[in-house]
């Protein structure tokens, strides 16, 4: 490819050239977020299986709020 010999600053001069917009921070992070949200690494772990948990915290004396 041709823009591969251009030096960065000279890329701008080149009328192939296309300014590539790179994601911003809120982009970034909501990506994250989503697949963090798609993410399961243990699929035992569903809301039966934490309010059992929570269930046998709380019998122990332990309360945690959600």
């Amino acid at each position: 490819m041709v823009l591969n010999f251009i030096s960065s600053c000279e890329l701008w001069k080149c009328n192939t050239y296309r300014v590539q917009r790179a994601p911003t921070l809120i982009e970034v992070d909501e990506a994250i977020q989503h697949v963090l949200t798609k993410l399961i690494i243990y699929p035992e772990h569903h809301d039966q299986y934490l309010k059992e948990c929570l269930e046998n915290l709380s019998y122990k004396g332990i309360d945690i709020p959600l």
